[in-house]
């Protein structure tokens, strides 16, 4: 008796585990297809939802973004970093390729190599200028490294970026001289940060000329000359125009952001982020279709500029306040993370 029901029980949970289906507890992952590595796509990866989303990067060189700069050309420092690693560990497959073109309508993306698809899933596109700024910057460091200490350097530009690289560095012992072709520099400062800045610069013993364009004629007085000006959107979306929630009225399944598209913002590092960090945000909430009819809206957090010694001047933005402060290098990370 007790064999026989034995028998009966096995044979039971054996045609059980036949008709057995496990349960899935995840829905299938919607591909997403994330082009450029700048500061757009780290708002996207640092917020995306990877249970829901599988993230491929098409990029044309890794992105250096300020701070990293200064880093890098650091005569000590023998390999090129660049800012992307702190988020590529969380992309699921990266492509280093040139983009070509963008169809809207058949929905691909076409390299040198090879074409892409976003059927069926998402195209987020934080592509910047037509400049590759990453090659550049990178053969530009490897060059500042082989100067030596007392060589004279033009910066032309006195945005945030070329104002950084001066002060970094005359703190290596370079001589650097910034030039500008707008008549007034900093004034995305209040004027009380930018009195510190030109200040700071007159210490430093570092000339600005403001209402200066750069000419053939002046190379030859420097050692050496570094373009730190902004450069024209890429031709690929610059003509793209997103709507209030950074889509494109005609594929809502496209995403943008950045430097590449017009959306009336300043092209800042601080704009790409937020924006990067809401396209994040409505893809994980695309379930939830009562919480996701929300429009990007961009809060100024202020400012950060290195000027000199592992020090940098900050500027913060709370409550339709300014506060302008100094604070130590190591302490630059926490200013960051209010940026965000």
């Amino acid at each position: 008796m007790v064999l026989i029901e034995s028998i009966s029980i096995g044979l039971f949970n054996k045609i059980k585990s036949w008709s057995y289906v496990e349960p899935k507890n995840n829905l299938p992952k919607k591909q997403v297809y994330l082009l450029g590595q700048g500061w757009f796509a780290k708002g996207f990866m640092e917020n995306i939802d990877k249970s829901k989303f599988v993230v491929i990067n098409i990029y044309r060189y890794p992105f250096v973004n300020t701070p990293m700069l200064l880093q890098t050309i650091k005569p000590k420092t023998s390999n090129f970093l660049h800012n992307n690693k702190c988020f590529t560990s969380l992309i699921d497959k990266s492509i280093q390729d040139e983009i070509i073109t963008i169809n809207l309508e058949t929905k691909k993306i076409y390299t040198l190599t090879k074409s892409y698809t976003w059927a069926g899933g998402y195209l987020v596109c934080g592509l910047g200028s037509n400049t590759d700024a990453g090659r550049f910057w990178t053969d530009k460091i490897e060059h500042i490294k082989k100067l030596k200490p007392g060589s004279s350097l033009c910066i032309v530009g006195a945005g945030p970026t070329g104002t950084e690289l001066a002060f970094h560095l005359s703190d290596l012992g370079f001589k650097p001289t910034l030039y500008d072709g707008l008549p007034s520099v900093y004034t995305f400062l209040t004027p009380e940060s930018k009195s510190k800045i030109i200040e700071q610069l007159v210490v430093k013993s570092i000339p600005l000329h403001t209402s200066r364009m750069f000419l053939d004629s002046d190379r030859s007085k420097f050692d050496d000359i570094i373009f730190a000006i902004g450069s024209r959107p890429n031709d690929l979306t610059s003509k793209w125009k997103p709507t209030a929630q950074l889509t494109l009225e005609s594929n809502p399944e496209v995403f943008v952001g950045g430097d590449g598209v017009n959306t009336g913002l300043p092209k800042t590092a601080q704009v790409a982020y937020q924006q990067g960090l809401y396209v994040a945000q409505k893809l994980n909430k695309l379930d939830q279709t009562k919480n996701n009819n929300f429009d990007f809206k961009f809060i100024p957090k202020g400012t950060a500029i290195y000027i000199g010694k592992s020090w940098y001047l900050v500027e913060l933005q709370f409550n339709g306040s300014s506060y302008t402060l100094t604070i130590p290098e190591k302490l630059v990370q926490l200013y960051y993370s209010w940026f965000k």
